[in-house]
């Protein structure tokens, strides 16, 4: 049996949090795979508060699973212009559970992100979506090393 409710916000986290007595009640239940948070990306947060939200769920042992807002027609995205706030060092290294086939999605749309502000993928992302699954198909990227970076700039963040 699993049970599963959504988080799209830091302020959802923190009801999460405060209701931690709870949460663990339902992971003594459900066991610590089997409680899943649906976790919306790609609508209005910056890339630091969808980190927050996936640090948060983890230390709080939830699963979250990942999925991409996709607007309705006639209904944009709110994805802020300064959306890419952060190092993406920490976003590199995010580890999902199981085989990381599902934070796949969030972290090829924060590829997409990157690839549209500065015209080059960050390789240690790239090394990171291709760590469990598709192995070889990092293989497209390494053969254009022109598009590639290893380092942020200095007092650069995405």
């Amino acid at each position: 049996m699993t049970s599963t409710v959504s988080i799209r916000t830091v302020g959802q986290l923190r009801v999460f949090q405060e209701k931690q007595p709870l949460i663990q009640a339902f992971l003594r239940e459900f066991g610590t795979e089997s409680v899943v948070v649906l976790f919306m990306f790609g609508y209005s947060n910056k890339l630091s508060e969808d980190y927050e939200i996936l640090c948060g769920l983890r230390a709080l042992r939830i699963v979250p699973f990942v999925q991409q807002f996709l607007p309705m027609s006639g209904i944009p995205t709110r994805i802020p212009e300064d959306c890419l706030d952060m190092d993406f060092q920490h976003i590199a290294a995010i580890r999902f559970r199981s085989n990381g086939q599902n934070g796949e999605k969030f972290l090829r749309f924060v590829n997409k992100l990157f690839f549209g502000k500065h015209g080059k993928y960050y390789l240690p992302l790239l090394e990171t979506i291709y760590l469990y699954n598709n192995k070889m198909g990092i293989n497209k990227y390494l053969r254009r090393p022109d598009l590639l970076v290893r380092e942020m700039p200095r007092g650069t963040r995405a």
